[in-house]
């Protein structure tokens, strides 16, 4: 019997596996998140002075470098963050467990990015022959994983490898290549951070504080008409189109001859007036009278963004946070993979739909009150074919009875949201009659026409449940019409309003316009277009968000999100290839198209090269326009940085962005405050003066940090060093003849 290893990303997952894959000759390991990353471009060639310095490399069209082949490597031991992990021991424990196996099965995040990091530590450890398949792991309830282990041919992990690697390989090379380049012609001494979908996402937070700042005050007048039915008496409310046109506005004319927006302003208001009076003494046909019925069917299942979206209506958290609840519910194998860009279910899951119903009634008195048709309506929802080449299907509750499952009260509305927009689509769709009156007439040479219309409930449907707007009337108001009926007008209202910018983006809003970009442009050709593409992945994308904040290119204010100078002056002085959104969005379809099997990374990274040197060159180009002087990039600036912010702990100060990004100002400080620092010995120093130092005075020393007792102490500890290598040597047999 062959040795099996289920290589998992989270413990999560292997307590999920546990119980139901274990026997005899099956063992399990999590990675723990990324084990590998790639190397640093001076370390392709050491002697190279020009991989090594950023100002040598580019100057001298080193850069835009492209490595033969992209090789990785273990991280180092992290000692910084809160988890410090040690990656080293991490990857030595996943490489003895890999050698003791005969046959791997992935059971990482069911995503690109999770296939690539377990795949980059079995092909780390030449162990790519020994995987035979990979469990979907959307579902972490037993019902679902019973069923995934026996079907672990059905994902194409390797095809997902090579897309999850192009991605990689793309934004590592676009993101060094262009942020050396930008740092030393732009940057005038500061680091200008160059990323494929980061420099995109701080565009459109500046586009939006652009729009916001620039929009002057804009009038505008809406034309309503009380309007009676002669016949019946019965009123109505209409619009009134003058030849046309719903909403006034002031023309180039009228502000031309006008001393001020407020002169313009009441002289068009008086007019208006003056039409008033006029409308009083026209008289109206009906042109148009129409009853039929419609329906409206439940909005599909939720994506990740569309999930955030409605739980922020109940939940007041950040977008971030509402993730971490999905994320939760998800580990308490309730709910489905939390990250995903999908409104679709794949077609296979329409089996559990009765299972998972029966469930949530129990569950939930709420749905134990609503009958549901049999068989349940399969709706478009459940479509394969949308999800050609996709990671993910929307987000479902799973088969995991919820009854034994504790959950926090934030959790509850998670779960009850996700349940809910997953019950609606086996509910029957909202019914109305939708009722429609035109009529005309004319004034002036002007053609004047009024339109009303009305929405009657027939059944609420699924509103029975899930309704977020105004109810419809319950019964008809409008007169019954036939075209050629005269229409009387009772009064003409106008409604002065201003025209209003976009809003600020939120968190959650920002998450959603990143998902679906076209949600962000007016242009209908240029929404055609983009139709669902997005930018970045649904793993990633609050996390960068996160980090335009943290470093200083935006700021949340009372739950919005302001772009700062700082973000401004970027977007100003990079070029907009760079940073604009419809490119990287069209480049994730590309991505998508290495998955189907439709084109080969050779010939999308091919590709990304000319669009890399192109925009090296359009940098070297702005340089030269504007006279922007060349800075001394130096080397790579983040050993500095690091430094820095270690001896800021040290002394207990906030070192802020400003300074990390200015060379020449993290120089200063650093010549400033480097002598206030006291560092003491590491732990393994400690341990060896403890263990090997005789002098009992000098091991009560160990936890100083005064520079004249750790001087001290560190010659006990070169002490020790010099009589070991005197022992070694003694100990080496004289090979000599």
């Amino acid at each position: 019997m062959p040795k099996i290893l289920y290589l998992t990303e989270k413990p999560s997952q292997v307590k999920a596996l546990k119980p139901i894959a274990s026997g005899p000759e099956v063992s399990f390991i999590n990675l723990q998140g990324h084990i590998m990353e790639a190397i640093d471009f001076a370390d392709y060639d050491k002697k190279n002075n020009s991989l090594k310095s950023w100002t040598a490399g580019v100057l001298d069209d080193t850069i835009p470098f492209f490595p033969p082949v992209l090789k990785k490597r273990v991280k180092p031991k992290d000692t910084k963050s809160e988890y410090k992990t040690d990656y080293p021991a991490n990857f030595a424990r996943v490489k003895e467990a890999l050698s003791a196996c005969d046959q791997v099965i992935l059971a990482c995040d069911p995503d690109n990015e999770g296939v690539v990091l377990a795949m980059e530590v079995i092909e780390a450890c030449n162990a790519e022959d020994k995987v035979i398949g990979m469990v979907n792991m959307s579902k972490l309830d037993k019902t679902s994983l019973v069923k995934e282990l026996k079907t672990i041919d059905k994902i194409p992990y390797k095809a997902m490898n090579i897309a999850g690697n192009a991605r990689g390989d793309f934004d590592f090379l676009y993101g060094i290549n262009l942020t050396r380049t930008a740092t030393v012609m732009l940057g005038g001494g500061k680091v200008l951070h160059v990323g494929g979908v980061k420099s995109p996402l701080i565009r459109m937070v500046v586009d939006r504080e652009n729009q916001i700042k620039n929009f002057g005050k804009i009038p505008y007048w809406n034309v309503f008409a009380k309007v009676k039915d002669p016949k019946t008496g019965k009123e109505f409310k209409a619009k009134v189109f003058i030849d046309g046109v719903h909403e006034i506005m002031l023309s180039d004319g009228e502000m031309s001859v006008a001393k001020n927006l407020e002169d313009a302003m009441n002289k068009k208001k008086a007019s208006l007036e003056m039409f008033k009076d006029q409308m009083k003494n026209i008289s109206f046909k009906t042109s148009k009278y129409s009853k039929t019925a419609k329906q409206t069917a439940p909005p599909k299942p939720f994506s990740t963004a569309d999930a955030s979206v409605e739980a922020k209506k109940y939940i007041k958290l950040t977008g971030d946070k509402l993730e971490e609840l999905l994320n939760s519910i998800y580990h308490k194998k309730i709910s489905s993979y939390p990250r995903t860009s999908e409104n679709y279910f794949s077609e296979g899951m329409y089996n559990d739909v009765p299972q998972t119903i029966k469930q949530l009634q129990d569950f939930f008195p709420e749905l134990s009150k609503i009958a549901l048709k049999q068989p349940y309506l399969k709706r478009e929802c459940f479509n394969d074919k949308k999800l050609e080449g996709k990671a993910h299907t929307a987000i479902s509750p799973t088969l995991e009875n919820p009854r034994g499952v504790s959950l926090s009260d934030n959790e509850s509305k998670m779960f009850w949201i996700v349940a809910m927009r997953y019950f609606i689509q086996f509910m029957d769709d909202y019914k109305y009659s939708q009722i429609s009156i035109d009529g005309i007439s004319s004034l002036d040479m002007k053609k004047i026409e009024i339109k009303a219309s009305e929405k009657v409930e027939i059944s609420r449907g699924f509103k029975e449940l899930y309704d977020s707007g105004k109810r419809d009337s319950q019964v008809q108001t409008f007169p019954e019409l036939s075209k050629g009926d005269p229409l009387d007008i009772v009064s003409i209202i106008l409604e002065q309003k201003d025209k209003k910018p976009k809003p600020r983006f939120d968190t959650v809003s920002l998450a959603k316009g990143m998902e679906k970009i076209s949600t962000i442009y007016d242009n209908p050709e240029l929404k055609k277009h983009l139709g669902d593409k997005g930018i970045g992945t649904s793993s990633t994308r609050s996390a960068t968000i996160k980090a335009i904040i943290r470093e200083g290119y935006a700021e949340e204010i009372k739950g919005k999100i302001h772009a700062t100078q700082r973000g401004i002056d970027y977007i100003d002085t990079i070029p907009d290839e760079i940073s604009e959104p419809v490119k990287r969005a069209n480049l994730e379809e590309y991505l998508n198209q290495i998955l189907l099997g439709k084109i080969s990374k050779e010939q999308f990274m091919n590709a990304s090269k000319k669009d890399i040197f192109k925009l090296v060159a359009s940098i070297k180009n702005i340089s030269k326009e504007k006279g922007i002087k060349v800075s001394n990039g130096g080397s790579d600036p983040k050993k500095a940085q690091d430094y820095a912010l270690k001896i800021a702990k040290n002394i207990g100060v906030t070192l802020d962005d400003e300074i990390l990004e200015d060379r020449a100002k993290l120089s200063g400080w650093l010549d400033k405050n480097v002598k206030k620092a006291k560092f003491g010995l590491s732990d393994k120093q400690k341990s060896m003066i403890i263990k090997h130092c005789e002098d009992d005075e000098i091991k009560k020393l160990v936890d100083t940090t005064d520079p004249k007792e750790l001087k001290k102490v560190k010659k006990a500890l070169d002490d020790i060093f010099a009589s070991w290598n005197k022992k070694k040597k003694s100990s080496t047999p004289d090979r000599s003849m």
